[in-house]
């Protein structure tokens, strides 16, 4: 991205205000997945292998909430870069792991929805750990290249944060944005599509078939809401992204366009709300985690009185 080091002045009451709402999505953040993994890793009904990844999915969630956004909000009030570059270089590194983390999450949860829906595998909490152990190993691996010579990492104003960034006419350039493109964005999305396609297709055909026999399989049926769940998480984490996405790869680098300070932060504030609304979603489909997490308060809640 182009004017990384400009210096402005942003008034108070801007800071104030952005500082408030990232306050409030970190907070919100935390608290809704730390309540996900605290129902599936307390509750036998919820320890399922798709709940096992969106358990290490809510911790991507927690992170965020727990770790990135404050260093945001400190470059917000400081309305400069407030760290060194070992601390740009980690909150740019940590940006990454999530990114990363959660796409590449949401593509193994659609591999094991494809493999239990139309492939009809009987998979074990043992597959899940294999799982979630690739998909650490990946995100944390990946964005590690930009340590390695392979770009670096950048403080831009607009985003108030560090962000990877290379040459874009260099071969090396070239070949970290290829990488970048086919590995983190091209990859993930195209096995995501391609297996909840398949599914929905043989879910499809298996509803024809029980409509024609007059019977209805609760094994089945939960299958399928399962996994429409799972998509929806994946359709909601494309709406957040899309925007900021777009601004930060395209318009802002490409189109050499000067993006509005409220534009960009509003796509900002829905890139972490995503991590707001999956905890909600997981309540709102599944009326185990809706009794999960009505236990887990009300523990909380006679803890914190005595």
């Amino acid at each position: 991205m182009d004017n990384t080091t400009n210096v402005t002045h942003t008034p108070l009451e801007i800071i104030a205000i952005k500082s408030i709402i990232f306050t409030i999505a970190a907070i919100a953040a935390v608290i809704g997945n730390t309540l996900v993994v605290i129902v599936i890793f307390q509750y036998n009904s919820t320890q399922t292998v798709t709940n096992y990844l969106v358990m290490n999915l809510s911790i991507f969630g927690t992170m965020n909430g727990l770790v990135r956004l404050p260093l945001y909000i400190v470059n917000i009030i400081a309305d400069r870069q407030y760290y060194d570059q070992v601390g740009c270089a980690f909150h740019a590194y940590l940006g990454g792991i999530i990114f990363i983390g959660t796409i590449h999450n949401l593509m193994w949860i659609a591999v094991v929805r494809y493999l239990v829906v139309v492939k009809s595998k009987k998979l074990k909490p043992r597959h899940a750990y294999y799982f979630i152990g690739i998909i650490w190993a990946t995100c944390t691996l990946t964005p590690a290249v930009s340590f390695l010579g392979w770009g670096k990492f950048v403080y831009v104003e607009i985003e108030k944060g560090c962000i990877p960034s290379w040459d874009k006419t260099g071969i090396i350039g070239i070949a970290r944005g290829i990488y970048s493109a086919i590995f983190h964005y091209a990859t993930p999305l195209l096995t995501i599509i391609y297996c909840y396609s398949f599914i929905f297709i043989f879910l499809e055909k298996k509803q024809q078939r029980m409509i024609r026999y007059s019977f209805q399989s609760p094994t089945a049926m939960n299958k399928s809401k399962v996994t429409l769940t799972m998509f929806i998480v994946f359709i909601t984490f494309l709406m957040c992204y899309l925007s900021w996405s777009l601004l930060v790869f395209i318009i802002i680098p490409v189109a050499k366009v000067r993006v509005p300070d409220g534009v960009y932060f509003t796509s900002s504030v829905l890139v972490f709300c995503n991590y707001i609304i999956n905890p909600f979603l997981y309540g709102y489909r599944n009326k185990n985690f809706r009794a999960g997490y009505k236990q887990a308060i009300d523990k909380i809640c006679r803890c914190g009185c005595y």
